[in-house]
């Protein structure tokens, strides 16, 4: 009788803790994201289409994101981005500014994550997710050959793949990431651990 006892609360505890339900916020920013990218190629292709008008980027701002994170099995996590990011460009035809332009996008989407390297406080995973970008590009332009003030709203598929990541810290701590897609080719933050 005192053996069966013993074997079912063994088999409780590592139940309990196989199947521990924990909970992860983070707040992250990447370098080099898939929508700072296209904001990239934008302006740098702006002249071969445009031959008179031209975009020169004068600030940027993100890619700055909130996360979270479920995990009902130890290694294997599942969760939610929502990242911002924005690019300001000086509109200029025949090198004079005649405008502004704003990008504005907005990710939202389903990530999963495998921790194939997990000690008690460094982790190492990989990282895959998908969902949608809403952009927005503002224009405020006049000039004589010119008159545009409007917005242009597009929506689009964005995905995200890291085969690094490295995070340190038990209940509170940091991570680092390379990969590609809306985290960016590198991306760090700080994360929260609870019940």
């Amino acid at each position: 009788m005192m053996r069966k006892i013993l074997f079912v609360g063994a088999f409780l505890f590592l139940c309990s803790h196989s199947y521990s339900q924990k909970h992860q916020i983070s707040a992250g920013m990447g370098i080099g994201s898939s929508n700072q990218i296209l904001d990239v190629m934008e302006s740098a292709f702006s002249p071969i289409f445009f031959s008179s008008s031209t975009l020169n980027q004068t600030s940027e701002i993100g890619e700055f994101r909130l996360s979270y994170a479920y995990t009902p099995l130890e290694r294997w996590h599942y969760g939610a981005t929502v990242s911002y990011s924005s690019t300001n460009f000086d509109v200029n035809f025949d090198q004079e500014k005649i405008g502004e332009q704003v990008n504005t996008y907005y990710t939202l989407a389903a990530e999963t994550s495998y921790s194939y390297l997990k000690k008690e406080k460094v982790n190492m995973y990989a990282l895959v997710g998908a969902g949608a970008t809403f952009g927005t590009s503002k224009k405020q332009i006049q000039h004589s050959d010119y008159d545009v003030d409007g917005d242009y709203h597009d929506t689009f598929f964005n995905f995200q793949v890291t085969p690094i990541g490295v995070s340190y810290g038990k209940q509170w701590g940091g991570f680092a990431e390379l990969g590609f897609g809306y985290r960016g080719i590198f991306s760090f933050g700080v994360f929260y651990n609870f019940d």
